[in-house]
């Protein structure tokens, strides 16, 4: 998360990439906001998302449940005019799946679910 928060405070492509997995679809979608915070030249003021608490749900550690907030996001251009944004969100449940990959954990997918929706 803490790259996630680094990447949209100084947007910089190739960063999150080597991280995960073609079968997350929230990181592929995460890396898309990046490549376009750099087209436009623009980036977040802050963090996004800040994190309660997180704890492995499996013996083997591929299963990360995570607890956190989404934080008030503005994007600004270089001269710090307002182009965007997004509204914060608390309590929301991150299920991130891990797997092995040459020694290393990559993320697989991610699932996000909040007051008892999922998506």
């Amino acid at each position: 998360m803490q790259q996630i928060n680094e990447t949209g405070k100084h947007p910089k492509v190739g960063v999150l990439e080597p991280l995960a997995l073609p079968t997350c679809k929230s990181c592929a979608n995460y890396s898309m906001t990046v490549s376009l915070l750099v087209k436009g030249k623009t980036h977040y003021t802050g963090d996004s998302f800040k994190i309660r608490d997180a704890a492995f749900q499996s013996s083997d550690h591929s299963l990360v449940q995570i607890s956190g907030d989404v934080l008030k996001v503005v994007e600004t251009d270089s001269a710090g005019r307002i182009r965007g944004g997004y509204p914060p969100a608390s309590g929301v449940q991150f299920v991130v799946f891990l797997a092995p990959w040459s020694g290393l954990w990559r993320v697989s997918e991610i699932k996000v679910e909040q007051a008892g929706s999922q998506s």
